[in-house]
């Protein structure tokens, strides 16, 4: 009797297994459907925007590279010349700080 229990117990999981996976094909079927229906228009609405907006991100990857040129061009003189400046306004905005207010006019 243990095994004959066993046995429908099989064959009842085979069924519902059957069910599911036939259930799951009708599923897959009827999305496939739906996709190639309206929402095919959507789809490609959106891969247009997505390609949109590659392009502008191919643009904007250009307009970078055109800033870097402009300001790393200048080489390591040109990077010591600007710091240069920086330690020069250092030393301007001490002296405005500290020194001025302890001059008398």
């Amino acid at each position: 009797t243990l095994l004959s229990h066993n046995r429908i117990e099989q064959e009842n999981l085979e069924n519902d297994l059957l069910s599911v996976i036939s259930n799951l094909k009708a599923s897959a079927h009827a999305f496939a459907a739906d996709l190639n229906g309206d929402d095919r228009e959507v789809l490609e609405r959106a891969s247009q925007g997505l390609e949109k907006n590659a392009g502008g991100m191919e643009a904007a990857a250009g307009r970078m590279g055109l800033l870097r040129r402009m300001t790393e061009g200048k080489g390591w003189w040109g990077r010591m010349k600007m710091y240069a400046w920086i330690a020069a306004l250092w030393v301007v905005a001490l002296v405005v700080v500290f020194v001025m207010p302890k001059l008398r006019f």
